[in-house]
């Protein structure tokens, strides 16, 4: 598969069959501006546009939420990554609003 990286090329909601190394050049690329990403098995989507207002005060909202949470329950360990990129090589990734994790054993990179 070919994925073109050149400026104008509409990629919104599009899916692709594709390798690891499609998903690679294109979260790689410096002539792409791309919002949400995933790869799933041979499988890419790419989402270039920009998140509305409700969109991210509802995720502002559940992060408060999530906030309270831990407050209120301090014995627990708890981390939140909003908008990053997870990555599990060759097979998987995704560009999530939001990960909350509960427990010792939290991810880090």
């Amino acid at each position: 598969m070919t994925i073109s990286l050149e400026k104008g090329t509409t990629l919104i909601h599009q899916q692709h069959n594709a390798t690891w190394q499609d998903y690679i050049a294109l979260r790689d690329s410096q002539a792409t501006d791309w919002r949400k990403i995933a790869f799933y098995q041979g499988w890419l989507w790419a989402d270039m546009g920009k998140e509305g207002p409700n969109h991210a005060s509802f995720s502002d909202l559940v992060t408060a939420i999530f906030f309270i949470w831990a407050f209120l329950h301090p014995g627990e360990v708890y981390q939140s990554y909003g908008r990053c990129l997870l990555e599990k090589p060759e097979t998987q990734a995704c560009a999530p609003d939001l990960v909350l994790y509960k427990g010792d054993n939290i991810p880090k990179w």
